[in-house]
């Protein structure tokens, strides 16, 4: 089995209810959006956090997940029970059931699909620590995954790419010298690189963990906030 964790922070409802404690029907709830989560096969699932104030602490939090919703209910009997810091969903699941799931931002359709597909074959490679593939294929779909956040189409290279969403804050600094050294790296398939040292398991292991992150960025979200902020 594995785990992944989710940030609760995408309020797109929130549902009040008046109380007939004679004929209770269903608790007050918060509805939150969570992209990428119907992708996942999940077995289980449980919100954490740390209670705002022990004396209002949660006797058990009650949530259900309908594609990529979250529906996270309050306390029936003692009012809204929301009071969490930092609150993420972690759930356990077997695989991955809809691999365009993890890319619904992404437009066209027909790129979704590719890095759906490439991304696949990526996952595989990794579990086989086949870290050559794995890196080559996966800094394809971290460079799809940006043209589309930019809506660049073809008129950038993966170079640019790199410069532009770091200018833009759609990546760290960090983020952007990781994306830099796959990108060199993946020029060591050619056969006059032979001298050149091949792809190391940590350095595959970091590309996984940034793929991972900009997979789980809520760009809808993070993409508003920011145009309004200007």
């Amino acid at each position: 089995m594995k785990t992944k964790t989710f940030p609760i922070n995408h309020l797109i409802e929130q549902i009040h209810q008046s109380y007939d404690f004679d004929n209770i029907k269903e608790p007050p709830a918060r509805i939150y959006k969570i992209p990428t989560l119907s992708a996942y096969a999940v077995q289980s699932s449980h919100i954490e956090g740390a209670p705002t104030d022990t004396a209002e602490a949660s006797v058990g939090v009650q949530h259900s997940i309908e594609g990529d919703l979250l529906r996270w209910y309050g306390d029936c009997w003692m009012g809204l029970d929301w009071r969490m810091s930092q609150p993420h969903l972690r759930i356990t699941y077997i695989g991955i059931k809809d691999y365009e799931n993890l890319f619904p931002y992404v437009q066209p359709e027909p790129l979704k699909q590719r890095l759906a597909e490439m991304f696949e074959e990526a996952d595989k490679a990794f579990e086989n620590e086949l870290w050559l593939s794995f890196t080559t294929i996966a800094g394809g779909v971290c460079e799809g995954i940006l043209s589309s956040v930019l809506r660049a189409g073809k008129a950038l290279n993966f170079s640019q790419l790199i410069k532009r969403a770091k200018e833009n804050s759609i990546i760290t600094e960090q983020q952007g010298n990781t994306l830099d050294d796959v990108r060199k790296l993946r020029n060591i398939i050619h056969p006059n690189r032979y001298n050149e040292p091949n792809i190391s398991r940590p350095v595959a292991m970091e590309l996984r963990i940034l793929i991972d992150e900009l997979m789980r960025v809520d760009w809808e979200a993070k993409l508003k906030g920011e145009n309004s902020a200007k």
